[in-house]
């Protein structure tokens, strides 16, 4: 357990850390003119919100101005239907809570605050879930160089500022620990009657990386997985009940990112009345956005038809969203950003796949576990009972490739698969027990590198991951 304390204090120093790196970058450089969305704040501001914007104005830049904007004030444009409802929300009411306590005033302060400190509070229980997951497929050591290379990650910008990398790593690396409790703790769960419980909490738990981000709903794979190397325990009568409890709880899975593709068919299509602060009305009008029941006079073409979800239309629309949209000569730039984690989430992939599938000729893929002969595997790395983990990593590296932002893979790869950590993480264990490898170092540097350049360019308005 001292390794954990040790993480913990890591942990907090760390984020104190980038806070003041952060004020001080802020401070020493010019803010960039950025041609981004900015939320309308209140125009007569308190001097507490002076001191705020003044030392923790750099956390609120690129994306992290729309959930300031939904937090406050909601879903009142089309293109904030991109961010799902679960961080900035929550957040939100928890403002208001406290503005009526202290002051309508001080609400944009407060907001602020709260998503930095709710940012640093969920962190480390990230941090704790991607320990005990590691510590539960690998051991201690490795756990250990893996959640300290997560509080360094190359995304670390985007773990304190208003974004939603934090709780949704958070919720994925809760989800995907209790799927393999379920599998390895089987026998004493089922005996002591928690098995189904348990299940319709991973699931629950799954649902919300759905309400967080789109990317949740392939969370969903790790319960179905688990389900399906489960299922063999059961004999041909309970196998059915298996089946039908499983379909069942799965709706939880996918159950809230339904619900929000319905919001917001309800918020911007239906005849509903609603009520908007002037300045919100003002800065929609003033840059041609889209407010609810608009679809006629804006020919919305989602509102007319279920078959296009909003989440989709309105990545399309606003940002350019596409297979091979990014394609153009001027973002190559942003492609060598991305180079260093898609390589090596990439290279790992390959690796353990044709380590698995060829050289040990694995064909059983419905196993969460080691077969008895490969315990003697030259590398941790490329454990068989790990092979649904790099297939959920080799997806979102390939898709980023293909479809999205193709410098939103760093944060994205960071947040949602514990696969880079646990290169890492190895990679620097195998450097202390033998003599220091290229691989290991070029891990610290690249982490330690991007963490840097990254505070510097968000906190300052330039382009970043």
């Amino acid at each position: 357990m001292k390794n954990k304390k040790e993480l913990t204090k890591v942990v907090y120093w760390s984020r104190i850390g980038f806070i003041t790196l952060q004020y001080i970058c802020n401070q020493l450089l010019p803010d960039h003119q950025a041609d981004a969305f900015r939320y309308p704040a209140p125009k007569d501001k308190t001097t507490f919100d002076d001191f705020i914007d003044h030392t923790l104005g750099g956390f609120l830049r690129w994306d992290a101005q729309y959930f300031m904007h939904i937090a406050r004030y909601g879903y009142t444009y089309e293109q904030t239907l991109a961010f799902f409802p679960l961080y900035p929300i929550t957040v939100g009411y928890m403002g208001q809570f406290i503005s009526s306590i202290v002051g309508d005033a001080y609400l944009d302060s407060i907001l602020l605050i709260l998503f930095i400190t709710f940012n640093v509070y969920v962190f480390k229980l990230a941090a704790d879930y991607l320990y005990e997951l590691t510590n539960l497929l690998f051991n201690e050591t490795i756990a250990f160089h893996s959640v300290l290379i997560y509080c360094f990650n190359p995304a670390t910008i985007f773990f304190l500022a208003p974004y939603t990398e934090t709780i949704f790593s958070c919720l994925s690396f809760y989800s995907m620990y209790q799927v393999v409790k379920l599998y390895k703790n089987y026998d004493t769960l089922i005996k002591t009657n928690w098995f189904y419980p348990k299940m319709i909490l991973s699931a629950f738990t799954i649902g919300l990386t759905g309400l967080t981000r789109s990317n949740g709903l392939l969370n969903t794979g790790f319960y179905l997985y688990c389900s399906l190397c489960l299922l063999k325990s059961y004999n041909p009568p309970r196998k059915i009940r298996f089946c039908l409890f499983v379909f069942v709880t799965t709706i939880l899975c996918v159950l809230p990112f339904v619900l929000f593709q319905l919001f917001s068919y309800k918020r911007f299509c239906e005849h509903t009345s609603f009520e908007f602060p002037s300045q919100v009305l003002e800065y929609g009008k003033s840059n041609s956005f889209v407010l609810p029941l608009a679809y006629q006079e804006r020919n919305i073409t989602w509102c007319l038809s279920y078959a296009q979800l909003p989440y989709s239309y309105v990545q399309d629309y606003y940002w350019n969203v596409g297979f091979f949209k990014y394609y153009t000569l001027k973002q190559l730039p942003n492609f060598l950003i991305a180079l260093p984690i898609l390589v090596v989430v990439t290279y790992s992939c390959f690796e353990h796949f044709y380590c698995n599938l060829v050289r040990r000729k694995l064909f059983n893929i419905f196993l969460m576990e080691n077969p008895k002969e490969s315990r003697s595997s030259k590398c941790d790395i490329y454990q068989p009972q790990l092979t649904l983990f790099y297939g959920h990593a080799l997806f979102l590296a390939v898709f980023c490739i293909f479809f999205v932002h193709i410098q939103v893979s760093t944060r994205l790869l960071c947040s949602a698969s514990p696969i880079f950590y646990w290169i890492c993480g190895i990679k620097i264990n195998i450097s202390k027990r033998r003599e220091c490898t290229a691989d290991g170092h070029f891990m610290v540097v690249y982490c330690i590198l991007y963490v840097c350049i990254g505070i510097i360019m968000f906190s300052n308005f330039l382009p970043w991951t």
